[in-house]
């Protein structure tokens, strides 16, 4: 990008724009840097020697977004409804294999609920046994 201030106007916003495409979507930082060297031979004498300024990067002004244009609209083709299974009757129990499905056994859910337990009930009693302690921090 490129500025050419208006010396009419003088010092404010001023708003640029490049003509070629971006590439795609994205996330695009302009960040500008001002140098000595590259200003009319009028700015020139009024600039200090080897003077170059550059603006802090990623503020909301200097950062544009493009995104991906969404996808065409598609119709959705209908797709044919399964016939539901008949629900079990209220006096037919559910299957004892219901929770070998998930890989747990009911057994092995009551030891490590009891496990749980126990462990905290420890850490609750530690914490209480050494905040009575003299000298102890909270």
């Amino acid at each position: 990008l490129e500025l050419l201030t208006d010396p009419a106007i003088g010092a404010g916003n001023y708003t640029t724009a490049t003509d070629e495409p971006l590439p795609g979507p994205g996330v695009y930082t302009a960040v500008w840097r001002i140098e000595r060297a590259d200003q009319d031979a009028e700015t020139v004498p009024h600039l200090p020697g080897r003077f170059t300024w550059v603006e802090r990067f990623a503020t909301p002004a200097q950062t544009q977004q493009l995104v991906a244009p969404p996808p065409p609209a598609v119709t959705p083709t209908p797709t044919p409804t399964a016939t539901p299974a008949a629900a079990p009757s209220p006096t037919q129990t559910p299957p004892a294999a219901a929770l070998a499905a998930t890989g747990a056994a009911t057994a092995g859910l009551a030891t490590g609920g009891t496990l749980a337990a126990v462990a905290m009930a420890a850490g609750l009693t530690a914490l209480l046994v050494a905040r009575r302690r003299p000298g102890a921090r909270a």
